[in-house]
């Protein structure tokens, strides 16, 4: 609420895909651990619709191979879990 913005939750990837092809989001943050649909699916999905906007990979898994991954299916960045406002606001 202090940045202005009002968060849409969804509960899996699959739910994300969804809600993100009919609503226009300005960012997306996405886990990469998620039932029913992980994180790296939803977000090639996205890609593979024409989704352009950005995506922010959230995880707990910041290894180098880890974020190349992130990366490589389109995400635009990638922060660590828990997230640090601070960090976020940067992106």
């Amino acid at each position: 609420q202090a940045w202005g913005i009002t968060p849409d939750i969804a509960i899996n990837g699959a739910e994300a895909v969804e809600k993100a092809l009919v609503n226009d989001y300005q960012l997306i943050l996405m886990d990469m651990q998620m039932p029913v649909m992980g994180g790296l699916e939803a977000t090639e999905m996205l890609r593979h619709a024409a989704y352009d906007g950005p995506i922010i990979a959230l995880t707990a898994n910041l290894m180098k191979q880890d974020v190349d991954t992130y990366l490589a299916v389109g995400c635009d960045a990638t922060l660590g879990k828990p997230i640090d406002k601070t960090e976020l606001g940067s992106v």
